[in-house]
């Protein structure tokens, strides 16, 4: 049971605005509730207005601290499995017949590959293949220049001069000058490739011969139309009629393909 004092507190808070009464009961008076919180509230801005510069300073400092912890602990922005992800994404789009969208992931892969290693890095050196390739595949032979140009100079840097994969560089470097007629600089990179591959893999692999037949197809292209002399000062002495009943790379343009074979597509290289 309540006090005498606090029955009549009770009382007293019991009215409402209109002066009626209702069920609620307060066990403490509103006046002194308000008069409570005043103290309260009071007390915390006289402390607020006591603090310290000093201790300002420091609590600034500490939450400073907390958060440069955070973030040195946050994974960085660009990772491998980020520029990965990238990569893997773009060739699932090449697959299908997506190429503007292969071409904006290989070219995302390409440029965050860059910003984490550098531009002369060996990692980034599959980044610039696969964009070269998608090029290749689209006849976008100019545009894949400076890409296989890029590569070979990275791979030369980092690679031995007789690895086999400089001498891929060589050969793509080649066919794209090649498919643009451009024979005085196709014709030496398809002989660099020949030496490397011939070196690597003997004078019978697959790949030496694909290097080989698409070499011959260059000189009897450049014979037919008049411009073996852009590669050499003098032709041999064959003449190609009797030279194409053996070697089908010197048959007449009308009897075969001026284009390298489909069956030496390019290499993934990784």
């Amino acid at each position: 049971m309540p006090r005498k004092s606090e029955s009549a507190a009770i009382s007293k808070a019991q009215g409402n605005i209109d002066g009626t009464t209702d069920n609620v009961i307060y066990t403490v008076p509103r006046d002194e509730i308000v008069s409570a919180l005043n103290k309260t509230l009071a007390r915390s801005t006289a402390q607020q207005v006591a603090e310290p510069p000093e201790a300002i300073i420091h609590r600034q400092k500490v939450t400073k601290k907390r958060t440069t912890n955070i973030a040195s602990t946050a994974p960085p922005a660009t990772t491998p499995e980020l520029i990965k992800s990238f990569a893997d994404s773009a060739y699932i789009c090449e697959c299908q017949g997506r190429f503007g969208e292969a071409e904006r992931l290989y070219k995302q892969a390409l440029t965050l590959s860059i910003r984490r290693l550098g531009k002369t890095n060996l990692a980034i050196a599959p980044h610039l293949s696969s964009l070269a390739a998608l090029y290749y595949l689209q006849k976008r032979y100019r545009e894949a220049i400076p890409l296989l140009t890029s590569l070979l100079n990275i791979r030369q840097r980092h690679q031995v001069r007789y690895h086999p994969e400089v001498g891929e560089t060589l050969y793509r470097l080649a066919q794209v000058y090649y498919h643009l007629y451009d024979y005085r600089q196709a014709e030496p990179l398809f002989q660099s490739a020949l030496v490397i591959f011939r070196r690597a893999f003997g004078p019978s692999h697959a790949r030496t011969q694909a290097v080989y037949c698409d070499l011959m197809c260059l000189i009897a292209t450049a014979i037919e139309s008049d411009k073996f002399n852009e590669i050499v000062a003098k032709p041999p002495p064959f003449d190609l009629n009797t030279l194409g009943e053996t070697y089908s790379w010197a048959r007449p343009s009308w009897a075969k393909s001026s284009e390298p074979e489909e069956n030496y597509s390019w290499i993934k290289l990784h």
